[in-house]
């Protein structure tokens, strides 16, 4: 192995029960992630929404904010 380099090794992933569910659910994370992050316009939003969080964690707000129970006001009537 070490002469033929390490990209060298072989996985016999039929026969890897738990290395094959972990492939499967990464890709299938992978599909997700290119659809969320897909066009310049998902990408746009993506940074307006992270833009208005952390301003609003920067602000006094922050308490309500990361609190479950009382960000429902934050969501409803401050970010719109």
């Amino acid at each position: 192995m070490r002469k033929a380099g390490i990209l060298r090794s072989k996985y016999y992933i039929e026969h890897n029960e738990e290395l094959q569910k972990r492939i499967i659910h990464m890709v299938e994370l992978d599909i997700i992630a290119q659809w969320l992050v897909g066009d310049v316009l998902k990408q746009n939003q993506l940074q307006f929404l992270y833009g208005v969080q952390n301003t609003l964690y920067l602000t006094a707000a922050r308490t309500y904010m990361v609190d479950a129970a009382k960000n429902g006001q934050i969501l409803t009537k401050v970010i719109p």
